[in-house]
């Protein structure tokens, strides 16, 4: 749920009340994007505060951690370096934005306290935390070029370009009707709307509280600033004067429910006409944030938007290798070209872009037009002709090889982006993590604490069924484990035809399989696949011995042959 200025300004006040002077006792991350501040907090109570720099960006007061913490990676250890130790000072939102400022005080060397600051950016297509020190800054959990600002320790911190709005609580009645009277007298051939002009000039407006303030203005959101009275002007200021004692007088979260889907405002919104229930900022806050399972919903769907970043870079592989290939119809032409013009190679042609001689290859001889460089002679001609045909001819052996390993990633991907939906906690997703580093550069992935190789695993998904024993792999990996080292070769193998899926095994002993258990089996090998939600899916079989890896192939890719298919309902 994303956090609207107005709400994050009533989280704000909360927040002062617990952690203003608490003291920084140690920093962790969940994951490279989620932190942990440990603090000792004026109440004598230890507190968390937890950062996430996900979308949507959070950040809550937490009493204990149920997941673990990951090993410290650069940018916490900046934290750390910078925070441990120091008192929380001042928590401000800035300009009314989604930007938080929270400054830390230390005491460092000859007995001079520093100030650090932590830029939290709430902006939830760029979330981001930067620690800053007089102005420059330090360290940041993402770096490099955002939007029109350059990350990077040393530079200066620039607030977002959206920071540029401003903040209506820092303007009394007066001056905000003169505001609007100005700009009703200024924009006599501008169409702006009340509305837009609003969420243009001031920063905190949502969609809710928006519709508030214009009923509170008795004004609709269409209506053109350039048509505002004064009488206009004036209601507007009044509303927003409203708005502002509602903000400063509030304790609590408004909590309402509509159509099923709820919402918070930090004030009551008589434009609503809902019931609502008060909810604590800081309780609704640890309601929304990140259990367990949203923490590994974040990390499954940050997982999914880099398998889907290399199945695109992949493609667009393909394409520019089809393309060359497609060029390389032309290499015989080259050397036929390069073998007439050696032919005559004593003729005198300098300067000219073509030539026009009979083609002594075919039979009767037939005239054929020949481009030429004009600079060079019918034998430099001919050897650059030869030179392009070998060149090409390379480019069809490493073309093709490079177009199958292509293919390979990209089926092998398609089966990563399946098991993606099949991962229920974070052993599954780590070993999916594994995988892809395995088979491409760890840099693309940004936990390196996956980078160590694991053993193989000893259990497996598995499901007994009239004395058969049915083992389901839930990744590439576990697919590969099963088939070429768990499974026995008379044991049979089932998999889903042409979509990505688990490998399913019957391990047999020596004994026949049934039709009951093999149609269980197919069922299984069914919902373990991309078909899940068919009415009906393929699904091959065969016995171990007929199934081989693909040589050079990634995790779990394998070639089979002797099956036979059945056609099933996906049964769980």
């Amino acid at each position: 749920m994303q956090i609207d200025s107005m709400t994050l300004f009533a989280i704000v006040k909360e927040m002062r009340k617990l952690l203003i002077f608490a003291q920084v006792r140690k920093i962790h991350q969940i994951n490279p994007r989620i932190f942990v501040i440990e603090l000792f907090c004026p109440d004598s109570q230890q507190r968390l505060l937890v950062i996430n720099t996900y979308t949507p960006p959070l950040l809550y007061i937490s009493e204990a951690i149920t997941s673990g913490y990951s090993p410290s990676q650069t940018f916490c250890m900046s934290l750390r370096k910078h925070l441990e130790g120091s008192r929380i000072s001042r928590i401000e939102q800035i300009t009314m934005d989604r930007v938080l400022e929270i400054s830390f005080d230390r005491i460092e060397a000859a007995g001079k306290i520093k100030t650090k600051k932590l830029y939290f950016e709430m902006i939830p297509s760029a979330p981001n935390l930067i620690l800053t020190e007089d102005g420059s800054i330090l360290d940041a959990c993402l770096k490099g070029k955002k939007q029109d600002r350059y990350i990077s320790p040393k530079e200066t911190y620039n607030l977002p370009s959206l920071s540029g709005r401003m903040n209506f609580l820092d303007f009394d009645a007066k001056e905000l009707e003169g505001l609007f009277s100005y700009e009703a007298a200024s924009s006599k051939s501008d169409s702006m709307t009340i509305e837009k002009f609003i969420y243009t000039t001031f920063n905190g407006f949502s969609k809710h509280s928006m519709e508030e303030l214009l009923y509170l203005a008795e004004i609709p959101a269409d209506k053109a600033v350039s048509e505002l009275t004064s009488t206009d002007s004036k209601r507007v200021s009044i509303a927003l004067e409203r708005i502002k004692k509602k903000l400063d007088e509030t304790s609590s979260l408004k909590l309402y429910t509509n159509h099923g889907k709820e919402f918070v405002s930090p004030i009551v919104l008589a434009s609503c006409k809902l019931p609502y229930t008060k909810i604590s900022p800081l309780v609704w806050l640890r309601s929304v944030a990140n259990t367990p399972e949203k923490l590994l919903e974040n990390d499954i769907n940050s997982l999914t938007r880099k398998i889907n970043s290399l199945l695109k870079r992949e493609e667009r592989k393909i394409v520019k290798l089809r393309e060359e290939m497609e060029e390389t119809k032309k290499m015989r032409q080259y050397r036929l070209w390069g073998d007439i013009l050696a032919i005559h190679a004593g003729d005198k042609v300098l300067g000219r872009a073509e030539i026009t001689v009979d083609n002594l290859f075919t039979d009767p001889a037939t005239p054929v037009t020949i481009p030429l460089n004009p600079l060079l002679t019918l034998a430099a001609n001919s050897q650059r002709y030869y030179r392009q045909y070998n060149k090409m001819k390379t480019r069809v052996s490493i073309g093709q090889k490079q177009l199958d390993e292509a293919n390979k990633k990209i089926e092998f991907l398609q089966n990563c982006l399946f098991f993606t939906k099949t991962i229920t906690d974070q052993d599954g997703l780590q070993s999916l993590e594994q995988e892809l580093v395995s088979y491409f550069s760890p840099k693309l992935f940004a936990n390196k604490a996956i980078k160590q190789k694991t053993s193989r695993r000893k259990t497996f998904l598995a499901v007994n069924f009239d004395g058969f024993t049915i083992y389901i792999g839930r990744n590439n990996v576990e697919n590969e484990e099963l088939t070429l080292h768990k499974a026995d070769k008379d044991d049979l193998w089932l998999h889903a035809r042409g979509i990505p899926g688990s490998h399913v095994i019957i391990a047999c002993k020596g004994q026949d399989v049934p039709a009951a258990v093999l149609s269980k089996a197919a069922g299984l090998a069914a919902w373990y696949s991309k078909g899940k939600d068919s009415g009906k899916v393929d699904i091959d079989y065969t016995r171990i011995r007929n199934v081989n890896k693909i040589p050079s192939g990634p995790p779990g890719l394998v070639t089979y042959t002797k099956q036979k298919t059945m056609t099933v309902i996906p049964a769980k």
